[in-house]
């Protein structure tokens, strides 16, 4: 019930997003901040992203300690994401500003290889994720 309730969320921001090729929101509270990326295209870094964990519709990563959510679904042309953060010692939340490292351990994942991703909005909300050497780096921001 979890999953699908996640799903629907995404769907709906999708929608939202269906004239523009790809679009990122950044919600900032000094307690959580929420990241929703949206990508149209056969061939985008969203997909990349899901490819790089090689799942084929849905992810859902959650660190241990709950500090990090990142979850995505996709179809052939579009993928929506929604990552979720909580302050902690891997997650900086200041400013309207986000700093993440974080082995990807945490997560329950081990993975071996690099990632990287940026998204920048018109309305200046961006997010650089990497993944090196098994840790996971985001810095994001609303200006």
């Amino acid at each position: 019930m979890k999953k699908f309730i996640f799903i629907l969320i995404l769907s709906l921001y999708s929608l939202t997003t269906l004239a523009q090729r790809d679009s990122v929101a950044f919600f900032y509270t000094p307690k959580k901040v929420n990241v929703l990326i949206n990508e149209r295209g056969v061939d985008s870094r969203l997909h990349a992203f899901m490819d790089y964990f090689r799942v084929d519709t849905e992810l859902l990563l959650t660190s241990v300690d709950q500090d990090i959510i990142l979850g995505c679904a996709r179809e052939v042309d579009r993928v929506s994401c929604t990552f979720t953060f909580h302050p902690s010692t891997d997650v900086q939340i200041a400013n309207r500003e986000l700093l993440v490292q974080k082995e990807l351990k945490a997560l329950e994942v081990e993975k071996n290889g690099s990632f990287e991703m940026s998204f920048r909005s018109s309305m200046k909300d961006n997010i650089h994720l990497t993944i090196v050497d098994g840790v996971l780096n985001i810095s994001a921001s609303k200006k």
